[in-house]
C-alpha cells in the first residue's frame, strides 16, 4: 500500500501541474524495492542513489537537447556512460539506467524530467529513512559494487557489447519501444551473479509481458474509454502487477515500471506497446540467459 500510495501521489502531481514529465516509471520499481522488499542486488547508500539518478537524468536530457548525433550514436554512447558510471560510483542500482536512457528512447526533452527524478528519489530516501527509524522496515545494509581491478573492463565491455548488438536493429528501424529501459534492466539483472532471478528468466519474461499488458489496458481502456483518472487507473493496474508478483513468488520490480510507461506515450504507440515489449523482452531475456550460460563456462563474461 505504501508503494501504491507513492505512485498515486506522483500521478496526482502530474495531473495537477499537467506535466507528463513528472511521471518517472521507475518510481514503481524503486518504491517497491526501497519501501517494501529487500533487494540485495540494489543495496547502495543514500548519497549514491541521489547522485546517480540525478546525474543520469540530467545527462539523458542533455543527449536529447544538445547532441548532434542521431538516436543510434546517442543510445550507444549513453548506454556506455551508464554502465561506466556504475563502475566509477561502485553502484549496481540498475534502474538508474532508465533515468538516462528513457529520454533518448521516448524523446523526452524537458528539464522538468530531471527535477521530477530528483524529487522522487529524494522523497523515497526520506520515506525509507523514516520507516527504518520507526521500525516499520529493517535498516538496509548498504553495499557497493565489488569488481576487481582487472575485471571491470571485461564487465563493462561485455555488457555494453550485448546491449549494443541487441539494440542496433530496433533503433535502425525506429522501433524504439523494443528498447524501453526496464527491458534492458532485465538483461542486467539476469547477467548479474548476485541476482536471485538469473536462473528464472521465464518468470522475468512473464512479469514483463504482464506489466506491458496492464499498462496498455490502463491507458487505452480505463483512461481512454472509461475516462477513469490516471491517478486511479495506473495505481490500480500496478496493484494487479504486484499481486502477480505475490502469485508467482518472483518480485521483479522493473516490471512494475512497464505498467506506468503507457502514461507518457502518445497515439498508436500505446496500442503497439505490448507487442514491441514482448519482442524486446524475448530479445534481451534470451541474451541474458545466454550470458548466464556462457559465464558458467567462461569466467571472462563475469
Amino acid at each position: 500500500m505504501i508503494a501504491i500510495g507513492f505512485v498515486t501521489g506522483m500521478f496526482l502531481a502530474s495531473c495537477f501541474y499537467s506535466e507528463k514529465e513528472l511521471i518517472f516509471p521507475e518510481a514503481a520499481a524503486l518504491s517497491l524495492v526501497y519501501l517494501v522488499i529487500d533487494k540485495g542486488v540494489w543495496k547502495v547508500n543514500y548519497i549514491q542513489i541521489f547522485f546517480v539518478f540525478t546525474a543520469y537524468s540530467f545527462l539523458g536530457i542533455c543527449f536529447v537537447k544538445f547532441s548532434p548525433f542521431g538516436i543510434i550514436p546517442n543510445f550507444l554512447i549513453a548506454s556506455f556512460l551508464a554502465l561506466f558510471g556504475f563502475v566509477v560510483t561502485k553502484t549496481n542500482i540498475y534502474p538508474a539506467f532508465s533515468a538516462m536512457l528513457l529520454p533518448i528512447v521516448l524523446h523526452v526533452d524537458s528539464w522538468v524530467y530531471c527535477f521530477a527524478v530528483m524529487g522522487i528519489v529524494t522523497l523515497l530516501i526520506f520515506v525509507q529513512f523514516m520507516m527504518e527509524m520507526s521500525g516499520l522496515r529493517h535498516p538496509t545494509n548498504h553495499k557497493s559494487l565489488s569488481l576487481k581491478r582487472d575485471n571491470w573492463v571485461k564487465w563493462l565491455v561485455c555488457r555494453w557489447s550485448v546491449i549494443s548488438l541487441c539494440a542496433v536493429i530496433p533503433v535502425y528501424y525506429d522501433i524504439r519501444l523494443m528498447l524501453v529501459p526496464p527491458i534492458i534492466v532485465a538483461y542486467l539483472e539476469i547477467s548479474s551473479t548476485k541476482s536471485d532471478l538469473r536462473y528464472h528468466p521465464q518468470h522475468i519474461l512473464f512479469l514483463l509481458i504482464c506489466g506491458a499488458l496492464l499498462g496498455t489496458f490502463a491507458q487505452m481502456v480505463l483512461v481512454g474509454c472509461w475516462h477513469i483518472p490516471s491517478f486511479v487507473a495506473f495505481p490500480l493496474c500496478l496493484s494487479l502487477e504486484f499481486a502477480i508478483f505475490e502469485w508467482t513468488k518472483r518480485r521483479f520490480a522493473p516490471a512494475g515500471a512497464l505498467v506506468l510507461i503507457p502514461a507518457i506515450l502518445h497515439g498508436c504507440d500505446v496500442a503497439a506497446f505490448p507487442f514491441f515489449v514482448i519482442c524486446g523482452a524475448f530479445l534481451f531475456v534470451t541474451a541474458g540467459r545466454i550470458h548466464t550460460k556462457l559465464s558458467e563456462r567462461y569466467s571472462i563474461l563475469e
